[in-house]
């Protein structure tokens, strides 16, 4: 009886070590996706927040329409970058979008009509495109599914 017990036991044990393998590689491939998840929040508060100041500075007065149009079709296009491996990303793997990719869009039209309301000098314009850089930054921020109004 013992030596039926003895040959079942490596068996066993390579069960266990498989299992905890495949445990230990999906933690790993849950976490570096929770990173890389964390990683593109911070950008989109970066790229929002550099925006979101030339706009400031272009309402003051500090700096010229050129340089705060320049600065914002460069964020928007960081936005896009993001967008896009977000969507390559989602399309190799079984999981739904992101909440940071559901804020993206709303972001990166909202800093397309920043560009135009600066290319138009329509100041009212700017500033109701600001209030609402600033909500989607807030809903990053807080990791929220929900988009600003347009």
């Amino acid at each position: 009886m013992s030596a039926s017990l003895l040959r079942g036991t490596p068996l066993r044990l390579g069960v266990a070590r498989l299992v905890c393998v495949a445990f230990a590689s999906l933690l790993l491939v849950m976490s570096a996706q929770a990173d890389q998840e964390e990683q593109h929040r911070d950008s989109v508060r970066s790229f929002i927040g550099t925006a979101e100041m030339a706009l400031d500075a272009w309402l003051t007065g500090t700096v010229p329409t050129h340089f705060a149009r320049r600065t914002l079709e460069a964020m928007r296009e960081r936005l896009l970058e993001i967008s896009e491996q977000q969507t390559s990303s989602v399309q190799a793997s079984s999981h739904p979008d992101s909440s940071t990719d559901n804020l993206l869009r709303p972001a990166i039209e909202t800093l397309g009509r920043a560009q135009d309301a600066l290319e138009a000098s329509n100041h009212e314009a700017v500033i109701g495109q600001l209030k609402a850089l600033r909500e989607t930054s807030a809903l990053v921020d807080a990791g929220r599914h929900e988009s600003p109004p347009p």
